[in-house]
């Protein structure tokens, strides 16, 4: 099992998860993706496909042949661009999708994405502000994981100190593939494999009625009640259950 962060994460927000699943007997790998964490001074350009070259680096080193791919937020369009057609990469038997960002359209990208933040409304606007802003953070990047760690003590101390240990070409560009380059959308309506998708009923980055509204006549929805877009740290057995029962079902 790969379990893929999403943006201005870590690894940090799956290894509760990753833990219970190693316990009940799986495999499972835990990425930093480029740019992101301590993969912070890895790589020089972040756009979808570099992401997933450098997952498949990961997946060769550890000679896996066949993989389940679970990804919370951007890590969802990484995990379906590795479903993808190629003789490269080991195969993918199933997809969860937790909390994806599916848009209709650029205007309800933008509107979505703007729901990330100030940076994130600054970095779709483009805003020279945007980059100045995130280099200060790099500047500064200690202190200020401590000072978001004490803002935000709703999620565990590591999942807030890491949500600013990324670089600036990184976040811009992982922001601006769910803008010009989303493979969600087409993904969910035609998918390349088995893929159940978990929403959360309060989630006002990525609705639920995104994905409800969309044909996906294939794929599995679970509406998971009371959560936002922090789905894998507000309820985690449920989205270990959904991997398990993705796991163990090869039925469509």
């Amino acid at each position: 099992m790969l379990l893929l962060h999403g943006l201005g994460a870590s690894r940090a927000l799956w290894v509760p998860l990753a833990t219970e699943l190693e316990a009940r007997g799986h495999a499972v790998l835990v990425p930093d993706l480029l740019g992101f964490g301590e993969s912070r001074t890895i790589g020089t350009r972040f756009r979808l496909h570099d992401h997933v070259a450098a997952v498949t680096r990961l997946l060769e080193a550890h000679a896996a042949k066949e993989v389940l791919v679970v990804g919370h937020s951007f890590g969802c369009a990484v995990a379906v661009k590795l479903a993808g057609p190629s003789a490269d990469r080991p195969l993918v038997s199933g997809l969860v999708l937790v909390s994806p960002p599916v848009f209709r359209d650029g205007e309800q990208a933008r509107d979505r994405l703007g729901h990330r933040g100030w940076l994130a409304r600054r970095v779709l606007a483009g805003s020279p502000l945007a980059s100045v802003t995130c280099g200060a953070m790099c500047l500064l990047r200690r202190p200020a994981a401590g000072l978001v760690a004490r803002i935000a003590d709703d999620v565990p101390e590591r999942v807030a100190r890491d949500s600013v240990q990324h670089t600036w070409p990184a976040y811009r560009d992982a922001l601006m593939a769910l803008l010009d380059d989303n493979p969600l959308p087409a993904a969910i309506g035609r998918p390349r494999a088995p893929t159940t998708v978990l929403l959360g009923d309060a989630d006002s980055e990525t609705p639920a009625e995104d994905v409800l509204d969309w044909p996906h006549e294939q794929v599995g929805v679970v509406v998971v009640e009371g959560t936002d877009h922090l789905l894998p740290l507000r309820r985690p057995a449920a989205v270990v259950d959904a991997i398990e029962a993705r796991h163990s079902d090869s039925l469509w």
